[in-house]
């Protein structure tokens, strides 16, 4: 009886994940804007050094940009850079990570009490001179 029980739950499983739309196409665009259940003022990094052009790339020619998510601790640090996306793939993704590690905010208040903030997003450009 169980093993029949187990059988039919993950049976129904299936059926619903099956069931599920496929996710829409990723639009890099839609990232620039950030949509928050709480106003939460973050304002530009105090000190934000620019990405590095990294130098096994420069006779290619590439442009391409990364899109980062991270936390903003109460002590205006980034932590837990991570990449959401990029284009071209993997190219340009550690030099974006190496720059937002080294962002610096202004400690961001929220009625009067000093917060973190997670999934704070940031898209980095890399334009190819």
């Amino acid at each position: 009886m169980t093993k029949y029980l187990v059988l039919c739950a993950s049976g129904l499983l299936m059926v619903a994940c099956a069931n599920k739309p496929a996710p829409t196409a990723f639009s890099p665009d839609s990232y620039d804007k950030v949509v928050r259940s709480e106003k939460i003022e973050l304002g530009l990094p105090i000190h934000s050094p620019a990405a590095k052009y990294p130098s096994w790339q420069v006779a290619k020619r590439q442009d391409g940009w990364v899109l980062l998510e991270y936390t903003i601790l109460t002590n205006g640090r980034t932590h837990n850079v991570h990449v959401i996306d990029s284009s071209p793939t993997k190219i340009f993704d550690q030099s974006a990570i190496d720059a937002v590690q080294q962002y610096r905010y202004r400690p961001i208040q929220q009625n009067g009490q000093v917060i973190s903030v997670d999934q704070v997003r940031s898209k980095i450009t890399f334009d190819a001179l």
